[in-house]
């Protein structure tokens, strides 16, 4: 159990502990299943892109995989989890080891499935359950966005924050958008309010709803005109929100998209392109929402993060957009 002192007595939240669970590298030439994808495929590879992950491992075992990592990173334990927030997509990942052969509907064995991983296999006992999934790819800043808010508020001291995704066999590692290339993944953290790992400053969101209703539309100029359009207010909501614009941050990073998206998002925010780093796209390739947490443990390992130093996490859905600032403790 942490010392009780070892808080911070402004009304401040932490993370910390960020764990992973990471499957096998497969070059991004299996990700070709057409003529049409395989000419994806080379521009992918021409744009720095190299290997996605795979996963044998169902979405219970990539839980348990990530939350156990995760420990061996904090000094928390098991007992002091009083919430959990699950952040997932992949519904279809019914057939989870805990449950096979269970006579229940398979949206009940997906949801038992996982309280098994988390309070048989994991231990957190204390941990009450708690979902988050509909901003898609900007998963991650709404997470965080709800569990600041629920530790903020009292309700909670300390909060598992876990994220994993695993990409259908029958479905494309490209996605729809042709922005980058799918990997499976789980990743998880802990926020609550010791002062440990990164202090979270600021936390903005957007929803860019004019660009998810016109996301079928035929147009693609438009399409374009509108995404820009969305990512300046965004911007604008970014400098009220912390007195600085998105490009005063001395380290920006951004999810792991191709260099056409990156190229939209620095023009619709104002940024220097060359100012977004999607250090982790050619080990990795887009992680669903995790990219930002796997360019965060790069920085640790690499001992390029110093006490004091602040880093922007931008997560950039196709219609939700949110920014994280934390500083380094």
């Amino acid at each position: 159990m942490p010392d009780e002192t070892a808080t911070i007595a402004m009304p401040s939240v932490t993370m910390h502990g960020i764990g992973h669970s990471i499957g096998a590298p497969i070059s991004i030439n299996e990700a070709c299943r057409s003529d049409e994808e395989k000419d994806l495929v080379s521009f992918f590879a021409d744009d720095g892109f190299a290997v996605f992950i795979r996963s044998a491992e169902d979405i219970a075992e990539m839980v348990v995989r990530a939350i156990s990592d995760a420990f061996t990173k904090s000094p928390l334990d098991r007992h002091d989890i009083d919430g959990i927030i699950l952040c997932t997509e992949s519904f279809w990942d019914k057939d989870l080891c805990v449950m096979r052969n269970q006579p229940i509907p398979d949206h009940e064995k997906f949801r038992e499935g996982l309280l098994q991983a988390v309070f048989g296999r994991c231990g957190l006992i204390h941990a009450h359950p708690y979902g988050n999934w509909l901003s898609a790819c900007a998963n991650f800043v709404s997470t965080v966005n709800v569990a600041q808010a629920l530790i903020a508020s009292g309700q909670h001291n300390n909060i598992a924050v876990v994220m994993a995704d695993r990409l259908a066999p029958q479905g494309s590692r490209i996605m729809r958008s042709r922005a980058s290339i799918l990997s499976d993944m789980a990743s998880c953290f802990f926020m609550g309010r010791l002062r440990y790992g990164y202090a979270i400053r600021h936390v903005v969101q957007h929803v860019a709803t004019s660009v998810y209703l016109a996301q079928n539309s035929s147009d693609v100029q438009q399409r374009v005109l509108t995404t820009i359009g969305e990512l300046k207010i965004f911007a604008q909501k970014v400098q009220s929100a912390t007195g600085r614009n998105i490009g005063d941050y001395q380290r920006i990073c951004i999810d792991c998209l191709c260099s056409p998206w990156i190229r939209l998002i620095s023009e619709g925010l104002g940024v220097d392109q060359r100012r977004l780093c999607a250090s982790e796209k050619a080990a990795y390739a887009h992680a669903f929402a995790m990219d930002n947490l796997l360019a965060l443990s790069k920085l640790n390992q690499t001992g390029e993060l110093k006490s004091g130093g602040e880093v922007a996490l931008l997560n950039l859905g196709p219609w939700a957009y949110g920014l994280v600032v934390i500083e380094v403790l």
